[in-house]
């Protein structure tokens, strides 16, 4: 399946571009998708989606749709379906 992943603040700059699109296996989590971008996206990426232990950062926020993930600790398991528009924001720092 098609998804899109939107990236805004610090992951734009360091992929130099707004969008990546990614196909999926039907079924996909945020944890899949998140897995194939690091993997395949461009590197200067990885540090701002996964931790020294592979895991999600914490303070990145994800978005489905529209509609944030709360950051339980479960946001891994949500599921991606075909089409869906998936928004990756960094932290934002700055005064």
């Amino acid at each position: 399946m098609k998804v899109k992943v939107e990236l805004t603040g610090q992951l734009r700059a360091a992929a130099g571009r707004d969008t990546i699109p990614l196909d999926l296996a039907a079924g996909a989590t945020i944890g899949d998708l998140m897995t194939k971008l690091v993997a395949t996206g461009p590197p200067a990426v990885r540090p701002h989606l996964a931790t020294a232990d592979g895991r999600l950062q914490p303070t990145l926020v994800v978005v489905i749709d529209g509609e944030a993930l709360p950051n339980t600790g479960h946001r891994e398991t949500a599921t991606v379906s075909e089409g869906a528009t998936v928004v990756l924001i960094p932290p934002v720092a700055g005064g």
